[in-house]
């Protein structure tokens, strides 16, 4: 079962390393004697033996031991080995470029799939999410791929900050710069302001904190959500669905529709099908534009005599939300 700890931030104003996380983490722990820490990001340029120094004094109040990934010949090893992980945060082209020169990023996956307890803070919570690409950070080194684990399905965008009121700063706000996201990418954006983190047990996914986080989906209104909500339901909700003209003539045959008409020809049900499907929106998958039905490998199956259906058949693309107006259109044939 999963069990991470998805923090926006480290440090809170005023306050020590980690000291917010710490009853948190004393539980998230627990089983722990040793942690193996990931201080590939290196914030501020820090080298990777201070950077575990400073991990280290903080889970030595927890009876737990420290060691960096970067002390082992063998990483991928390392983390297999491991008995949980903490991934700092820094930079996240840095630290993303690193784990997968050291062979680390699909270690790091299977192990917290496998049940090995993770935290992330800043960076690395960010590669917690689908891609890197919602980061907050400078390219000061060009990764091999935006991709990273994927432990959650959707993005995240640590030290979430919002616009202040009487400011007068003319540049782009972080919801302008997440929307511009999503102009090219469809999955969800979580802004986790600071003091926020997410609890995953399993499947189930919890904003903890004492703040709101905000939600962004590609071409709706943000939203807030507030401490304690779950968000195990949010995921990547596709645009468009890949229906076959063999299924459209599949329904108006059963539900004794169009019946004069022939499924081939200039004025058959393949013809009057593709131009309804482009009507409304839709378009024709050429790379499947004459792909066996279902039924035309079943061997004796009478319906393809009774009700005439289609050996091959095109397939169409086309949004969801058309669905209902498309079966609309057939039930009138």
């Amino acid at each position: 079962m999963k069990k991470l700890i998805i923090a926006s931030t480290s440090t809170l104003h005023g306050g020590s390393y980690l000291d917010y996380l710490l009853p948190t983490l004393r539980k998230h722990f627990e089983n722990c004697k040793t942690l193996l820490f990931v201080p590939y990001a290196r914030p501020g340029g820090i080298t990777h033996e201070a950077y575990t120094a400073k991990a280290a004094e903080v889970f030595a109040q927890l009876n737990i031991t420290v060691r960096g990934i970067h002390e082992y010949e063998n990483p991928a090893e390392a983390v297999q080995q491991a008995e949980g992980i903490f991934t700092g945060g820094g930079n996240t082209f840095l630290l993303v470029t690193q784990l997968y020169k050291t062979g680390t990023m699909d270690a790091i996956e299977k192990a917290v799939r496998n049940g090995t307890p993770y935290l992330g803070t800043s960076a690395g919570s960010n590669i917690c999410g689908l891609t890197m690409s919602t980061t907050n950070d400078m390219p000061i080194i060009y990764p091999p791929s935006f991709r990273t684990l994927g432990l959650i399905p959707f993005n995240i965008n640590p030290h979430y900050l919002d616009p202040l009121p009487d400011s007068t700063h003319m540049g782009e706000t972080r919801e302008t710069r997440i929307k511009e996201f999503h102009q090219f990418n469809t999955q969800p954006v979580l802004g986790l302001r600071e003091g926020s983190w997410l609890e995953v047990k399993g499947s189930t996914i919890t904003l903890k904190g004492e703040l709101q986080a905000r939600l962004f989906r590609q071409g709706q209104e943000p939203e807030e959500i507030e401490s304690g909500a779950d968000l195990s339901w949010l995921t990547i909700t596709p645009k468009t669905i890949t229906i076959g003209a063999d299924e459209l003539i599949l329904w108006l045959r059963k539900n004794k529709k169009a019946e004069g008409i022939p499924n081939d020809g200039a004025q058959g049900l393949g013809v009057k099908i593709r131009k309804l499907v482009e009507e409304l929106g839709g378009k024709m998958n050429e790379e499947d534009s004459n792909k066996p039905s279902h039924w035309s490998n079943l061997i004796g199956d009478k319906n393809v005599g009774k009700l005439g259906l289609p050996k091959t058949s095109a397939q169409y693309e086309i949004e969801i939300s058309k669905i209902g107006e498309l079966y609309e259109n057939l039930n009138n044939w």
